[in-house]
């Protein structure tokens, strides 16, 4: 869901600034928005996938994206994506079909590679221009202060599609606000190693050892290179499949999290190896002063979700400073090992 309904799914990036001041930005920048609005297929049109801006919440109107879009230092933007497939085995049948239709009109036996590529190719377009679109909507708020941006998506090709049209439409850079490739303050991260899970095992740790108001909800999920399970339930709260699993040479690829401090319960979400929040909750949000004012009601739900950014910005900044002395991956394998072994013995 989006920033004003339901639990939400979203990744974080900081923004970069213009390389030029522009004069009359806010207006530089309608324009800007207005060009990259969202049209639909044409009626000759071979493409699968259309992308682009809409009126905040508003899919049914592009034309008027960038007309209202700002208030007190926020960018409240939408985007609309329309996509559409064809089935490969209709296509596949399709083409069957076709290509015996032509072998009896023209007497032959067979087709060469290039007939039959030419045949596939004009089957597909002709079904695609048939095939109904489906729509999806994206929310993008944008906090300039602050210089950062979150995209509300459902999948990570969803929110990268919108970094991108984003880019390209405020010639700005975003960087991901994700273990491995920024921390706050330095460089990007290079190297093989998985900071992401690094990131979430340091954080399991120090929820167990009552450690920087670090708690743990109700699910985790663990991966290798073929396999994933999520855990829960008593075998959560027992740790032991967990431990054994690490020790095994799972990563956690996701944990649930809640910070313990100032917090009354209500607040907590899913965090992924890559950073992504999923399904965070904030419990009831106070209505704005003004009904029906949507400016002031995606503030309101802005500023709930903030402790969370800011308690993720906590913690990971604690870990960078354990991680470039290995104290990281110290912690891990004292709670990891001797309980793993413990397990395994029995």
């Amino acid at each position: 869901m989006g920033l004003h309904k339901g639990a939400k799914t979203f990744a974080r990036y900081k923004v970069g600034r213009q390389e030029k001041s522009l004069p009359g930005l806010a207006d530089e920048d309608a324009r800007r928005i207005a060009h990259g609005a969202f049209a639909g297929f044409t009626e000759n049109d071979e493409r699968g996938v259309v992308m682009g801006w809409i009126p905040f919440a508003d899919p049914d109107h592009p034309e008027q994206a960038g007309a209202d879009y700002g208030y007190d230092g926020f960018v409240f933007l939408g985007v609309r994506e329309d996509k559409r497939s064809v089935p490969p085995a209709l296509l596949k049948r399709r083409c069957a079909e076709r290509m015996e239709e032509f072998l009896v009109k023209s007497g032959r036996e067979y087709l060469s590679r290039a007939e039959k590529e030419e045949l596939l190719s004009l089957t597909r377009k002709e079904l695609i221009q048939q095939a109904l679109p489906s729509t999806t909507t994206y929310d993008l708020f944008w906090d300039v202060d602050r210089e950062e941006l979150l995209i509300f998506g459902g999948s990570t090709t969803a929110i990268d599609a919108c970094a991108g049209l984003f880019q390209r439409t405020f010639q700005r850079k975003l960087v991901r606000f994700c273990p491995g490739s920024y921390f706050p303050g330095e460089a990007p991260v290079s190297g093989r190693d998985n900071w992401g899970a690094r990131f979430l095992a340091w954080l399991w740790v120090q929820a167990h050892e009552g450690e920087h108001g670090v708690g743990i909800g109700d699910t985790v999920k663990l991966k290798t290179d073929w396999s994933s399970v999520t855990v829960t339930g008593e075998d959560l709260r027992e740790n032991s499949l967990v431990r054994a699993a690490m020790h095994d040479g799972s990563i956690v690829a996701a944990l649930r999290l809640f910070p313990t401090e100032g917090n009354d319960g209500s607040l907590s979400f899913t965090l992924t190896e890559g950073l992504v929040y999923k399904g965070l909750k904030t419990g009831l949000v106070a209505e704005p002063e003004a009904e029906g004012d949507l400016a002031e009601e995606l503030i309101v739900h802005y500023a709930a979700i903030r402790p969370a950014l800011e308690a993720v910005d906590q913690w990971w900044l604690m870990f960078a400073g354990a991680a470039f002395t290995g104290a990281d991956l110290d912690a891990v394998e004292k709670w990891v090992h001797p309980q793993a072994e413990k397990v395994a013995a029995e």
